[in-house]
């Protein structure tokens, strides 16, 4: 199953994937948020933080700052050198750690798309379905 999941061959099934992972994000948050160890609403908020209110912020700004609300976007390279350290502590190879702080930083997106239609779906009173991010495999006869 291992070998099934990480097989992503499309950016279109990573963002699909990390968008179901937003979801359940939420989803968790919602059921374990307020317990004392507040499952997951870091994370939450990180990714609303991130994923819409700064880009939102930046670019709502740019016209009444003169443009200097771009810096925000400074934000985005600072987690990526964030990540990127905290990779290379584990010995990964600098090629493989870059690679990995630039998704988790662009998860962000739709991590936060996500959570979006989590509390859309919920809020509506709709019933959740399945987030596909790969096309289901023919079964193989015997």
């Amino acid at each position: 199953m291992t070998l099934h999941d990480a097989a992503m061959l499309k950016f279109s099934q990573w963002w699909k994937r990390t968008v179901r992972g937003g979801w359940a994000m939420a989803a968790g948050a919602a059921l374990h948020g307020a317990s004392p160890e507040r499952y997951r609403v870091k994370e939450t908020w990180s990714r609303w933080i991130w994923g819409l209110i700064v880009p939102v912020l930046t670019f709502g700004l740019i016209w009444p700052t003169s443009g200097l609300s771009l810096l925000l976007l400074l934000g985005y390279p600072a987690q990526m050198a964030k990540v990127y350290r905290y990779r290379r502590k584990f010995n990964d190879p600098p090629t493989h750690a870059w690679l990995y702080a630039c998704f988790c930083v662009l998860g962000k997106f739709p991590e936060m798309l996500g959570q979006a239609k989590y509390w859309l779906t919920r809020w509506r009173g709709q019933q959740a379905t399945l987030i596909e991010y790969k096309a289901p495999t023919a079964l193989r006869s015997p």
